[in-house]
C-alpha cells in the first residue's frame, strides 16, 4: 500500500512539473490599452500590471501561475459565465471591465458582446502550434462552436490560432505562425495572408521564441485599427509588422538583442508593443514595454529588468 501511494505521489509531483513548464514554456501576449490611455500588460508569473496616463507601473492583480492574454469587455458583461481558467479583473468604478486568461487560450470580446476564445488544442505531438478551432461565449453563458470552416482552413495550411482581435465591422482577425486569417460573424473564413514574408527579418531566430524552422516568422499578438491595418508582434524576428488592408507586409519597429515582441495594442495611431526577455532561470519572463507613435518615434514606458523590486510578488 505504502509503494501504491509512493508511486501515485510520484506521478503527481510530475504532473504537476509538466503543467508548470507548459505554463513558463513561453512568455504573455497580453498587452490592451483603454480609452484613457492606460495601458494593462501581462508579467509571466508575477500578475498584472498598469501603466496609468502619468506614466507609473503598478501591479493590479497578483498571480504564481502563468497568464497569457487580455481582454477588455467594453460591457463588463461577463463575470460568472466565464470558461474555466478565465477571470474578471475591476480596473476601475466604470465599465469596461478587463479579461485575463491564466491558461494559453487567446481570446477577444467581439463588437457583437459576445467572447471569442481559441480552442480545439491538438492531440499528439503539436506539428502546428495553436488552437484549431474558435468558441464563441455568449454573455448568458451559451457555448457554440464559432464558423466550423476555420478547422479545415487552418488543417489546409498547417497553422494554429495563437492571436486573436476584432475589426470595426465585427469580425475577427487570426494570428497564425505564418499567416493572418480573416472570419466574418456569418462563418466566413478568408485567408488574408500566407506565407508572412518579414521585410528585413532578423537572420537568427530570437532565443526562447516559439518559432521553429516551419513555423516562422512565428506572429503572435495581434490588434487592428479602425481603417482595418493590421500589427502583429512577430516574435521569431524580434519585430512588429504592419500589414495594410491591401496584404503589405512592412517592419515598424525592431527589438534589440535580447527582446522579442509578443503583443501589440493599438490606440489612434500609437502602437502598444510588449516585449519579452529572459535573462536568467531565477528571474524567468521579464517585460517591458514600448509605445511607438504616430510620428515614428519609440519610447519605453516601462522596463521591469530595470527594478528588481517590481519583480517580485
Amino acid at each position: 500500500m505504502k509503494r501504491s501511494w509512493l508511486g501515485v505521489m510520484l506521478a503527481v509531483s510530475s504532473l504537476c512539473g509538466w503543467f508548470a513548464a507548459r505554463a513558463f514554456a513561453h512568455p504573455a501576449a497580453g498587452i490592451v490599452v483603454n480609452a484613457n490611455g492606460e495601458v494593462f500588460f501581462i508579467h509571466t508569473g508575477q500578475g498584472v500590471c498598469k501603466i496609468d496616463v502619468e506614466g507609473k507601473l503598478t501591479y493590479i492583480h497578483r498571480v504564481k501561475g502563468g497568464g497569457h492574454f487580455l481582454a477588455l469587455d467594453p460591457g463588463g458583461e461577463f463575470s460568472t459565465q466565464l470558461p474555466r481558467l478565465f477571470e474578471k479583473l475591476a480596473i476601475g468604478p466604470t465599465k469596461p471591465t478587463l479579461l485575463y486568461a491564466s491558461g494559453g487560450a487567446p481570446f477577444v470580446v467581439g463588437r457583437d458582446g459576445n467572447l471569442y476564445y481559441g480552442s480545439g488544442y491538438p492531440d499528439g505531438e503539436d506539428t502546428a502550434p495553436g488552437f484549431h478551432t474558435l468558441t464563441r461565449l455568449s454573455p448568458d453563458g451559451k457555448r457554440t462552436l464559432f464558423a466550423p470552416g476555420l478547422k479545415k482552413t487552418l488543417a489546409d495550411l498547417n497553422e494554429g490560432v495563437v492571436g486573436l482581435t476584432t475589426g470595426r465591422d465585427g469580425s475577427l482577425f487570426v494570428a497564425c505562425p505564418n499567416a493572418i486569417v480573416n472570419v466574418k460573424l456569418d462563418g466566413t473564413v478568408t485567408t488574408l495572408i500566407h506565407p508572412v514574408d518579414v521585410p528585413d527579418r532578423a537572420d537568427d531566430l530570437a532565443k526562447n521564441s516559439q518559432a521553429r524552422a516551419f513555423h516562422s516568422p512565428y506572429l503572435r499578438g495581434i490588434d487592428v485599427t479602425e481603417d482595418g491595418t493590421l500589427y502583429a508582434a512577430v516574435n521569431g524576428c524580434r519585430c512588429v509588422v504592419k500589414i495594410t488592408t491591401e496584404g503589405t507586409v512592412e517592419t515598424v519597429l525592431k527589438a534589440e538583442k535580447p527582446w522579442s515582441p509578443t503583443g501589440v495594442a493599438v490606440r489612434r495611431q500609437d502602437v502598444f508593443v510588449l516585449e519579452y526577455t529572459n535573462p536568467d532561470k531565477e528571474s524567468g519572463w521579464v517585460p517591458r514595454v514600448r509605445k511607438l507613435g504616430a510620428d515614428g518615434k519609440v519610447a519605453v514606458l516601462a522596463d521591469l529588468t530595470r527594478d528588481q523590486n517590481k519583480r517580485k510578488p
